[in-house]
């Protein structure tokens, strides 16, 4: 796949404002850019770490955000180091970027368990998210409490059915609050809050 060119006269026309303008508001104009530009289109924003960037920072990732030879997009990561003069178009992640909860695998924490606290079960609405291969993962840890589903929502993504389970705790009352909003974000079918295409 040939990666998209996109100018900074490109994001200033999309935004309507200078592209100067764009400085240090990464989630914005990402968002901005995955539902106004057409070389984005079925793009979404990750959210994570960019190296040269102090706090979280986001971008375009132009398929699965885990993927670590999606293409990425960043408008803004010129105003937070001087190595990027412009946007910024990447064949992967390189060294640059680490999206929340990429980094890792499943088998390299710790197994998710129940402490002695109360059971939680998932929402029917949640169930409905689970395919075989999710309910087989979940089998192996048996009924969870909150602590045991927190480990569960705070694993890295690889490696097991996230996308599915993640989904179902999203929307299980009691379990919402433990997932990492951009995590929701990028390995779900979700749109949490609207806020990642």
């Amino acid at each position: 796949m040939s990666l998209p060119v996109i100018t900074k006269g490109d994001v200033a026309a999309v935004l309507g404002k200078p592209f100067e303008d764009t400085a240090y508001d990464c989630h914005g104009v990402s968002l901005s850019l995955v539902r106004n530009m057409p070389e984005l289109k079925g793009g979404r924003v990750a959210r994570g770490w960019a190296f040269g960037v102090t706090g979280q920072h986001s971008w375009v990732v132009l398929g699965d955000p885990y993927d670590p030879t999606a293409t990425i997009v960043d408008a803004t990561l010129w105003s937070y180091t001087d190595v990027v003069d412009g946007v910024l178009v990447s064949p992967g992640w390189s060294k640059i970027y680490m999206p929340h909860g990429g980094r890792g695998h499943i088998l390299n924490v710790e197994t998710p368990h129940s402490s002695g606290g109360e059971i939680i079960e998932l929402s029917d609405e949640g169930k409905e998210y689970l395919t075989p291969k999710a309910w087989d993962f979940l089998k192996r840890f048996g009924p969870l409490d909150f602590l045991g589903w927190r480990e569960v929502a705070h694993a890295p993504v690889k490696g097991w059915p996230a996308k599915e389970i993640i989904s179902a705790m999203w929307l299980t009352p009691g379990l919402r609050a433990l997932c990492p909003i951009d995590v929701v974000g990028m390995v779900t079918d979700l749109n949490p809050d609207e806020s990642y295409w």
